[in-house]
């Protein structure tokens, strides 16, 4: 299972990849945002880019907004419909 890190205080968490071993500061990852429409932003290792679990974002209001948009079934009510 993978970890889900808090958002605040990310940057210094120590976090180590255990498919080829990198280890680091989650300032130092890759973090994919998929433009704020999920609650959670992936994390990538930098060196081979396996995922290796989630960053919550602090907002989870706006979060839940989009989610619920986005996966809507009115097609007025979702910019994706």
């Amino acid at each position: 299972m993978q970890k889900v890190y808090n958002e605040r205080g990310f940057d210094d968490e120590i976090i180590k990849c255990g498919r080829c071993g990198w280890e680091g500061s989650g300032y130092d990852v890759n973090i994919i945002d998929l433009y704020g429409l999920s609650k959670v932003k992936e994390v990538h290792c930098p060196s081979c880019d396996s995922y290796l679990g989630g960053v919550q974002n602090a907002d989870s209001k706006i979060a839940d907004r989009n989610e619920r948009l986005f996966n809507s079934n009115d097609p007025f009510g979702n910019q994706f419909g």
